[in-house]
């Protein structure tokens, strides 16, 4: 993949294009969505969803969830996908990313058709101000740290109300914000809907921890690598540009922290309810 390519307005679409079929794919994982200490997250676990969307003979994805076996770096990844069962209405499948022979992500998708049944939405969006003019994640990061993460050229992230990083405050454990993939106005199927929802929402765990210890993330004492995503998807928005987020981490206890995030599209409708597990890994530099 050119660096030309990867960075073109459909650059998820294309960071996640792969060849195959009969239930072994292959891909080329691109540098452009490097995160912290690898590639990031999101973007690994849309690779898996895509994956098991394309082998699957249903359109929907109803749910997503991602185990984080090791880190990924630029260059070959193959892929396995697995179906488990299928009926009339809904296929699972599993689907396992190796690079060089090593484990990277393991993922179940649940693939499902649109159906009849209740009709009950409890959790309206709350009421905030829109994206524009708001702190923008980048700036933030360059005004307390020199790392940059090149995934954050790649999501716009705009703070509602509390910026993470500036103080410390341990009783405010929740981030509201919104969220786009940069060059993307609308998305042009179901399929790449739920890509950039998977993207996204896996980069919304992090900044409420940060929120509760203030300061530079690149100097404590540990780091928290996501191990665990899974992703519920509720409905399509495929005319939405931006999407609203309020994320919070629940409980950091015996060296795991769990948090609990909710998307709306910049609509309003909800969108996605995701839940995901970091792991807190000391960091030697800082521990010897």
């Amino acid at each position: 993949m050119s660096a030309k390519s990867a960075a073109s307005p459909d650059s998820l679409e294309r960071a996640t294009r792969i060849e195959g079929g009969n239930g072994h794919f292959r891909l080329e994982l691109s540098a452009d969505w490097f995160g912290l200490n690898g590639l990031y997250g999101g973007y690994l676990a849309a690779v898996n969803l895509r994956a098991a969307a394309e082998a699957s003979g249903f359109e929907r994805a109803a749910s997503h969830t991602c185990h984080f076996l090791s880190g990924a770096q630029p260059g070959p990844a193959e892929l396995e996908v697995t179906s488990l069962r299928r009926n009339k209405r809904s296929e699972s499948m599993r689907v396992s990313m190796r690079q060089g022979g090593r484990a990277v992500v393991e993922s179940l998708t649940w693939m499902g058709l649109e159906g009849d049944g209740f009709a009950l939405d409890f959790e309206p969006m709350p009421e905030v101000a829109g994206p524009q003019g708001l702190a923008e994640r980048v700036d933030v990061m360059r005004g307390i740290s020199d790392f940059h993460s090149p995934v954050w050229d790649r999501i716009s992230a705009h703070y509602c109300d509390r910026v993470p990083f500036s103080a410390a405050r341990p009783d405010e454990p929740e981030v509201d914000w919104w969220f786009r993939i940069n060059g993307q106005t609308r998305a042009e199927s179901m399929l790449h809907d739920v890509l950039r929802v998977t993207t996204i929402l896996d980069g919304a765990f992090h900044d409420p921890l940060y929120q509760t210890q203030g300061g530079d993330p690149r100097a404590y004492d540990f780091g928290a690598p996501t191990v665990e995503l899974t992703i519920h998807y509720h409905r399509a928005a495929l005319d939405a540009e931006w999407f609203f987020c309020r994320s919070k981490v629940q409980l950091a206890a015996a060296g795991l922290i769990s948090g609990v995030a909710r998307l709306w599209s910049q609509e309003g409708a909800l969108v996605a309810s995701a839940a995901s597990n970091l792991a807190c890994r000391p960091i030697a530099s800082r521990r010897s």
